[in-house]
């Protein structure tokens, strides 16, 4: 990745709140060395400086420090594409974050991007559902039954591409 800094702002605004979440990442000697996540109101007030206290639910940590922890996890990992989420956005992978982090992966991956990151490659999908998709040829040997599952393994990772989160703006 080329040194510099980058930052990517989100298109939609944080559900309880007017504020647009990005992700700034600083880059340097090819890493990144710093990654900050957080979401900008329209007055420019940081929502992690704020008085609101972010889209969080009762009895866990501050918006503010889940999204630090996040940061801090995606850091070190310096790929966001492995961490696994579920349809909701949040993750198990990162201790005491229960909020949605699917916004923060897909904009880090845009500022790489754009730091030239070729390819940052797509999360890895969660296990297909294959029911409904074609199961058995009639007289098929081994060889076209997995063609046949390869084909629908194909198939179910391009439907979950295309429904990725939103593409982010610089």
């Amino acid at each position: 990745m080329t040194d510099g800094a980058y930052r990517m702002v989100s298109e939609v605004p944080l559900a309880t709140t007017d504020a647009y979440e990005f992700v700034e990442i600083l880059v340097e000697n090819g890493r990144i060395v710093s990654l900050v996540w957080d979401a900008e109101q329209e007055d420019g007030t940081l929502l992690s400086q704020s008085d609101a206290s972010g889209p969080v639910p009762e009895d866990s940590l501050p918006w503010a420090e889940q999204t630090a922890l996040t940061a801090a996890y995606l850091l070190d990992l310096q790929d966001p594409t492995v961490v696994q989420t579920r349809e909701d956005g949040t993750t198990d992978e990162i201790e005491g974050v229960v909020i949605p982090v699917d916004t923060c992966l897909s904009l880090t991956r845009a500022c790489m991007l754009e730091a030239g990151k070729f390819p940052v490659s797509a999360p890895t999908p969660p296990p297909p559902d294959l029911s409904g998709l074609v199961d058995a040829i009639a007289g098929a040997t081994y060889t076209s039954r997995s063609v046949v599952k390869a084909a629908n393994l194909a198939a179910a990772y391009v439907s979950w591409i295309e429904s990725d989160a939103p593409t982010p703006t610089p």
